[in-house]
């Protein structure tokens, strides 16, 4: 079993929609229909990084990737909590991101001030509550290529985890104002008594108002009392507002996660 909460619950969902397999000293997720998806398809590096291992984590992800179209990057995590000053600076200047997140944790929340701004917060229902997921998303800074790809990755995203609710295995929990409009959202996930959140969001022209907070709190409860949800995971950068809103509302540290990603020049 993995040592890693955050991976541990993020295989729960990736088992849903990817192949994985688990080797001697690493583990593989493949979702071959969504070469788009960068960490959909991304390698588990049993243990803790090594600074001077690079190339041999390279070549594990060459190996497993070689034969799949349109991979052109490397994604790649570990299966231990980051010890604290581990110098990252070989990999940043392989051109390597290094993204540390920390996987946060908790059994029951406070109930946070309202909002203000008068929303109702119930699950996802309509395909056009569904299709609202794009703007709440969408990103000017996304990176990963051009408006309408991004716009596509968000739309194979949201039905992705849409047939994932229909199965019962999960839900999507949205913020919408008195016309209808969906302003902020999130998913849960879950096995057994324990959930994850999955991408939590507010819409760039609601943020700072409550909501994502009221959010958070408002679905915590409805996975307790309709599925019986004992704990709840959530991850995020600690350097984030989202990561102070957690806490704020009860969240405790539990683990530090370190992501490696980097994308090949074409």
């Amino acid at each position: 079993m993995l040592s890693s909460l955050a991976l541990q619950t993020t295989l729960i969902y990736n088992q849903y929609f990817s192949k994985i397999n688990e080797k001697d000293k690493y583990i593989v997720v493949k979702t071959k229909n969504r070469p788009d998806y960068y960490w959909g398809n991304y390698v588990i590096i049993k243990g803790t990084p090594n600074p001077n291992s690079l190339d041999q984590y390279v070549d594990i992800y060459t190996s497993e990737f070689r034969s799949q179209k349109n991979i052109d990057y490397y994604t790649i995590t570990f299966d231990s909590d980051v010890k604290p000053n581990f110098d990252f600076q070989n990999y940043l200047d392989a051109g390597f991101s290094v993204d540390i997140t920390e996987s946060l944790i908790a059994s029951k929340l406070k109930k946070p001030r309202n909002p203000q701004i008068d929303i109702d917060i119930r699950p996802l229902a309509s395909s056009n509550d569904w299709h609202q997921y794009i703007d709440v998303h969408y990103s000017e800074n996304w990176g990963y290529g051009t408006s309408a790809e991004q716009k596509k990755f968000l739309e194979n995203e949201y039905t992705d985890f849409r047939k994932l609710t229909m199965s019962g295995k999960a839900i999507r929990m949205g913020a919408f104002t008195k016309d209808h409009t969906l302003i902020a959202d999130l998913g849960l996930f879950w096995d057994g008594k324990i959930a994850r959140f999955h991408n939590v969001a507010t819409h760039r022209n609601y943020q700072n108002l409550g909501v994502c907070k009221h959010l958070v709190y408002s679905a915590s409860q409805y996975v307790k009392n309709n599925y019986g949800i004992k704990l709840l995971i959530i991850e995020a950068d600690q350097n984030s507002i989202a990561y102070h809103i957690y806490k704020s509302l009860g969240f405790t540290q539990h683990q530090k996660q370190v992501y490696l990603e980097k994308t090949l020049q074409k």
